[in-house]
């Protein structure tokens, strides 16, 4: 990939600078960039990335490679390599160096803007329009792939009710969140097919793909007529696994899902399987929450992380497997879990008389301060 991203960074240079644009190409270890400028106050730097698809859409593909590197890199001959480019526009009079751009763009520095693009001569035309000093409504006119996603979002929420208070991110990503009473839903600034993602805070419960329409119809099925999961995937949406179980009993769909991960024979719990499947049985350990830490399963009053685990117990399996050992809130999460090693049906009593004892209530969510109460 890197070396096809860097002939796509060399032969735009030489489109730039054939059409009289001063521009260099630079390594950036993860990416291969483009330059372009100064000129004045202004330049641009142009982020090449190549993609794989079995649909070129008319795009052409970057460089050559032989059927040798394609097999040794393990790509199917049938995929083609296309380019993707992202150019970020700058207006500025100060030095600093042109790699800042993503802490210039997460404070919303006036003056930036961006697109997206596959075709490398409306790079060109952008850039050599933006050197020569066209202002930027004109360049949206010439090079309409600018700040296209902003557009399309704010098209896109145009068409919600005005009720819905909602956070719209900045250049180039165009997030756009909106949050009512413990629901959320999240989508970027898209054409159709537009994206959009579900929540019952904190937890991710569905996605949905499709006509702009469609999906503006669940985001006010899901946040203004609170439809059950069951409904929005009705609509067309993608539930996660367990979805509407997480509705009615948050502790529930906690153990469905810890029992769904043991099914994975490489899951780092695996060796505890035995114990958590007698845990899933029992009326007090399921009113709880876990997690894994390295091989080991812990417990937590919260669901989520900032995890509340003060008392709770941790358990390591021991004796290869045929035993367990408990221990309550170790330091040192590296240090073996030390103390008696118990059989199953003692781990599970134990485990039973702890969390029974626990000073704090189970309940759905993260603390937002982890040293609060």
């Amino acid at each position: 990939m890197s070396k096809l991203e860097r002939v796509l960074a060399e032969e735009l240079r030489s489109l730039l600078e054939h059409a009289g644009v001063t521009a260099h190409v630079l390594d950036k270890g993860f990416l291969w960039q483009v330059n372009a400028g100064p000129a004045g106050s202004r330049r641009a730097v142009i982020h090449c990335l190549c993609v794989w698809s079995h649909h070129h859409d008319g795009a052409p593909t970057i460089g050559l490679m032989s059927a040798g590197e394609r097999k040794r890199l393990g790509i199917p001959a049938e995929l083609h390599p296309l380019p993707e480019l992202t150019v970020v526009l700058f207006d500025q009079t100060d030095e600093a160096p042109a790699n800042d751009w993503k802490e210039r763009l997460r404070a919303n520095e006036p003056g930036i803007a961006s697109g997206k693009t596959r075709a490398a001569g409306e790079v060109v035309a952008c850039v050599k329009a933006w050197l020569a000093g066209v202002g930027l409504e004109a360049l949206m006119l010439e090079s309409p792939f600018i700040v296209r996603r902003s557009r399309e979002l704010h098209a896109f929420v145009e068409a919600l009710p005005p009720r819905l208070q909602r956070e719209i991110g900045g250049d180039p990503w165009f997030k756009m969140s909106i949050s009512v009473d413990g629901r959320s839903c999240w989508t970027n600034g898209e054409s159709d097919p537009a994206t959009c993602f579900f929540s019952l805070d904190p937890e991710l419960i569905a996605s949905m793909r499709g006509p702009v329409g469609a999906v503006q119809a669940g985001i006010i099925a899901w946040l203004v007529d609170r439809v059950p999961a069951g409904v929005l995937a009705g609509l067309g949406a993608e539930l996660k696994p367990h979805a509407e179980v997480l509705e009615a009993d948050p502790a529930r769909w906690h153990w469905l899902r810890m029992r769904d991960r043991l099914d994975d024979p490489k899951d780092v719990l695996r060796a505890l399987r035995p114990l958590i499947q007698a845990l899933a049985e029992s009326p007090i350990a399921t009113r709880f929450f876990c997690f894994s830490s390295l091989d080991r399963l812990c417990f937590s009053a919260s669901s989520h992380y900032p995890w509340v685990r003060e008392g709770l117990p941790i358990i390591q399996a021991a004796n290869g497997g045929d035993a367990y050992r408990i221990q309550l809130e170790p330091d040192d999460f590296l240090r073996p879990v030390g103390g008696p090693d118990y059989r199953l049906s003692e781990a599970v009593e134990r485990i039973e008389a702890v969390l029974a004892a626990a000073p704090v209530q189970p309940f759905f969510g993260s603390r937002p301060d982890p040293a609060s109460p």
